[in-house]
């Protein structure tokens, strides 16, 4: 194993004038040595304004492109994702949706300890760069909402 010791993926540009957290982050590293880098950017944990962004570095981590959304927004929802490499070289990532029409409750309801209505897609890359449209993902089991907390694990 090998740890990349790499430089800044995100900064708030302009902390002074608004909140922007990164978190979430998963990583690939391509076969011509690219590091695609996935994470969601929001003003806070639970915001509604949280979205799933990617940067990428051709130089081992030293600098990274610009955060670019790997999906389009949803009106009244917010989004985070995870990424994955496949044996094929695709880049796999798997978005879930959170359906934010009541902002100011977070994720959960803290009077019944559920989970805001969720829904999943998947897109796909080549290089970290260009996404393709998100294609719904129907959960294996029956339930109202599932929270994501890895990513995809491709199996042989």
């Amino acid at each position: 194993m090998k740890i990349i010791d790499t430089g800044v993926i995100y900064r708030n540009p302009v902390p002074h004038i608004w909140s922007r957290q990164a978190y979430f982050p998963s990583m690939a590293l391509l076969g011509n040595g690219t590091l695609v880098a996935a994470f969601s950017i929001g003003q806070a944990f639970e915001s509604a304004d949280l979205h799933t962004y990617c940067s990428v570095s051709k130089d081992g981590g030293a600098t990274w492109s610009d955060p670019k959304e790997i999906s389009p927004r949803r009106d009244g929802w917010s989004d985070f994702g995870r990424i994955s490499l496949l044996p094929d070289g695709t880049i796999l990532g798997i978005i879930q949706w959170h359906d934010r029409h009541r902002s100011d409750t977070g994720l959960g309801n803290p009077d019944n300890q559920g989970f805001c209505e969720t829904e999943f897609s998947i897109v796909r890359s080549r290089d970290g760069l260009t996404w393709s449209e998100p294609a719904a993902l129907k959960e294996p089991l029956v339930g109202p909402s599932f929270e994501m907390c890895c990513p995809v694990l491709a199996v042989a």
